[in-house]
């Protein structure tokens, strides 16, 4: 937060989780301001709009609730009285504090008021608000504007006493995955996951929607993996904080696997290409782990090598898993030297239990995707989207006993610099068309020369990112 009286005072506020920072010189240093006692992660900061001269400041913490200050930051007050949540997400002050000393705060409980400066708080809704804004309308009164998690924005035009949605227009949808029937032709049937709508089914190739969470205990769904013969069994599986939970119905109902040491708080799941005959499952757990089930969940064990001190962004089976037992695995984490992050890709022999790094990239996101040409059991080949760009192998994968450091990897730029490539879609006749998609946090984009070059199609995509 930059003091409003800045090209006088030079000053500056950062709220941190272990407290609030000031520098008086426009950033070029910075010491620690002490709250109270203890330290206290803050969540927001809001500065007098006359802070030149009262000198006032509020910090609203994660577990403590409001502090104030009217010296600038060197000394503090807890001002929590009639606040029914300590945990402050934002503070808003009017316009004319100095004069009404109105402070506004939103918490996951809902918006408060004080009008003496944050001695005493008001509740005004129960809406569970993220962040607030505020000006003020043609009549003089307070306009205050909430956004909530779930429930887009909410509108008071008179200083929160009544509030309405103001959502038309807005998309906010947090769809994470789509997953599309093997024949999809005849069936005409698509899911979504996201974090706020569970997931979701189409049976008309996606012109309508409609959810899918009868049995789910939650509707932060962040992975789904569908059948190889989903046309024939109609099994899914969707991986949840909960555990793993399966549907023998096409979605219609859920039940938990609940086999001998099964997963909970699944992040991504792969099955085998040959599911139906071997059923064959793995997961990865939060807690970065790989667990592999032979028996269609039934029973579960972690796979011998494990990918330690990494997260586990992806997992996937190679198309010949029924007979070379090999997945590959993408994690992220973080280079303790440079400080910068890194995506890097694991191959998985004897179904994960020796696990051999293929690559590693710097990246500045936790995205990683596979694709997999109909070329690949020929030479091994086969494409790895990290950062901005798409990798591949210059020489076919190989396992752990003939890995050789020295094998290289050919990286071509596909979206911006600060883009994100989240997504590959191999074509089925890549031998001979040698195209691929890129689904990208910029657009789509498609390369006919085997990932050499690429090219943006977004066509008339009213949403580029992907």
């Amino acid at each position: 937060a930059f003091s409003p009286a800045f090209a006088e005072d030079q000053a500056i506020f950062v709220a941190t989780e272990s407290g609030v920072y000031r520098s008086p010189n426009a950033g070029r240093a910075w010491r620690p301001l002490e709250l109270g006692d203890a330290e206290y992660t803050v969540q927001s900061l809001a500065l007098s709009p006359e802070f030149g001269t009262d000198r006032t400041l509020f910090a609203g913490t994660e577990t403590n609730g409001l502090f104030r200050s009217t010296n600038g930051g060197t000394a503090w007050t807890e001002v929590n009285e009639g606040l029914t949540d300590l945990s402050v997400n934002w503070i808003v002050l009017s316009p004319g504090f100095h004069q009404d000393q109105t402070v506004y705060a939103a918490t996951s409980s809902g918006v408060h008021r004080s009008t003496n400066a944050g001695d005493s708080w008001e509740k005004l809704t129960d809406l569970s608000a993220l962040t607030l804004a505020l000006t003020v309308g043609s009549n003089g009164a307070i306009v205050l504007f909430a956004g909530q998690a779930q429930g887009g924005l909410t509108r008071s035009d008179d200083g929160g006493a009544t509030w309405v949605l103001e959502n038309q227009g807005l998309s906010g949808r947090l769809v994470v995955g789509l997953w599309v029937s093997p024949k999809v032709a005849t069936d005409q049937t698509m899911f979504t996951t996201s974090l706020d709508q569970g997931v979701e089914k189409s049976v008309d190739s996606g012109v309508t929607w409609a959810q899918a969470n009868a049995g789910l205990p939650t509707l932060q769904i962040p992975t789904l993996a569908m059948s190889p013969n989903f046309a024939e069994d109609q099994t899914l599986f969707v991986g949840c904080s909960t555990g793993l939970f399966t549907s023998n119905d096409a979605g219609a109902s859920w039940s938990i696997v609940s086999g001998e040491s099964a997963p909970v708080d699944v992040r991504a799941i792969a099955l085998s290409p040959s599911f139906a005959a071997d059923a064959t499952i793995f997961v990865t757990t939060s807690d970065n782990r790989i667990l592999r089930s032979t028996d269609g969940g039934a029973s579960w064990q972690p796979t011998n090598k494990q990918v330690d001190q990494q997260e586990i962004v992806a997992i996937t089976c190679a198309p010949g898993y029924d007979e070379d037992h090999v997945l590959f695995v993408g994690t992220y984490s973080l280079d303790p030297r440079e400080g910068t992050g890194v995506g890097s890709v694991y191959r998985g022999d004897e179904a994960g239990d020796k696990m051999t790094i293929q690559t590693t990239y710097h990246t500045g996101n936790k995205w990683i995707a596979f694709g997999f040409p109909d070329t690949y059991p020929d030479n091994g080949m086969y494409f790895v989207g990290v950062h901005n760009s798409v990798l591949r192998p210059m020489t076919p994968s190989v396992s752990a006993d003939g890995f050789s450091r020295k094998r290289l990897w050919k990286a071509e730029g596909v979206a911006p610099l600060n883009g994100s490539v989240v997504a590959l879609s191999v074509s089925a006749g890549y031998a001979d068309d040698r195209t691929v998609f890129a689904g990208t946090s910029h657009g789509v984009y498609k390369s006919v020369s085997g990932g050499l070059s690429w090219r943006p199609i977004d066509g008339k995509l009213k949403q580029r990112s992907i």
